[in-house]
């Protein structure tokens, strides 16, 4: 999946895409729209993250720019030729990454900016048990929360590793540096 700028015609609409390639990658053709956003009235749809689940569906995770920050999520069950309605989660925070994890559930990784919650920035992770319908806000854990008023961190992708334990790695701006970092844990 991809971000797509509406022309200027329909100025503010940040759309997520889904391309395809039938030739390993040497060409792409667009297949779908995953989430749009006309007008901009919702805060866009950028930065998708896709899991495929083990019974097909490809799950997408959404960037939004709304004041509240919440990830939105749609879902395809025909490959992506067709996407449900998008819908908002009590996941705040931005990109995300999904993947499933053995024992079946979809878990979703992202960071949270200082500022924009509450609750301390840093990296946290949710869990889906119905494949990606609902998101239980009440299985976050909160991975990191050290980064010192940090208001650029994000961007995690997880891997899960033998043993049942997971590696998210994500960077972070410290006192004008970037770093890399990455926490280990059972999920």
């Amino acid at each position: 999946g991809v971000i797509g700028y509406s022309p200027k015609k329909d100025v503010g609409n940040r759309s997520s895409v889904m391309l395809r390639s039938t030739d390993k990658g040497k060409t792409w053709q667009y297949l779908s729209t995953m989430a749009s956003d006309p007008g901009g009235k919702l805060g866009g749809f950028m930065e998708p993250g896709l899991v495929r689940t083990k019974t097909g569906r490809i799950i997408t995770g959404l960037r939004n720019h709304a004041p509240e920050n919440a990830i939105w999520m749609t879902y395809s069950d025909d490959n992506g030729k067709t996407w449900a309605p998008v819908w908002k989660t009590e996941m705040i925070g931005h990109p995300v990454d999904l993947i499933q994890l053995s024992d079946g559930r979809i878990m979703a990784s992202y960071g949270i900016r200082p500022g924009t919650h509450t609750n301390p920035g840093g990296i946290r992770a949710c869990f889906s048990s119905d494949n990606g319908k609902t998101w239980d806000i009440n299985t976050e854990v909160q991975l990191r929360n050290d980064f010192a008023d940090n208001t650029d961190v994000g961007y995690p992708e997880t891997l899960e590793i033998p043993g049942g334990r997971v590696l998210t790695v994500y960077y972070y701006n410290m006192f004008g540096k970037y770093y890399v970092g990455g926490t280990t844990w059972k999920p």
